[in-house]
């Protein structure tokens, strides 16, 4: 009975495997596509951080006793400028800004897999398909809610005009 259960359970991961191999070969060809429209974003978020960063060490009136605050924008924010027009076609700024956060939540998954998960350069866990310890994913729910927090923190200097006043 047992070999018969076991041999049920390693045709079903046979069975799904192979959809997701299907899966992913079908995206092969778009592979270059989804890769440089990640690329522009990744730059775009860049100038964004980078941009409003400057623009608050350069103009804020009272510098670090007030936290850098700024009255007004001088800087062009690439990601901040298309969140605040979508904001007038109602659903698509909140289409743009749930893409944005799951291309952090991506990237931030494949970043754990990819280092693992380590202590002052040592490896402790690696994160592999069907062999991660539970150890290892409890600890990589935790690093995800850490970035997550830092992000949520991050979000007031990437688009600091849609975050604070919306549409």
């Amino acid at each position: 009975m047992l070999s018969r259960k076991s041999e049920r359970l390693s045709e079903i991961k046979k069975d799904s495997s192979a959809l997701l191999s299907k899966i992913l070969r079908i995206l092969t060809p778009f592979r270059v596509i989804i890769g440089a429209c990640a690329l522009v974003m990744s730059w775009a978020i860049f100038l964004g951080v980078l941009m409003v960063s400057i623009d608050k060490l350069e103009n804020s009136e009272c510098g670090f006793n007030c936290g850098y605050i700024i009255t007004e924008n001088r800087y062009y924010n690439p990601i901040d400028s298309l969140l605040v027009y979508l904001s007038s076609m109602f659903p698509f700024d909140y289409a743009a800004f749930i893409m944005l956060i799951v291309y952090f939540f991506i990237t931030s998954i494949y970043g754990c897999i990819r280092v693992g998960i380590r202590l002052m350069c040592f490896t402790i866990f690696d994160i592999k398909r069907k062999s991660t310890l539970p150890q290892a994913l409890l600890l990589m729910s935790v690093i995800m809610m850490l970035i997550f927090l830092g992000l949520s923190m991050e979000i007031l200097t990437m688009c600091p005009q849609y975050a604070t006043f919306g549409s």
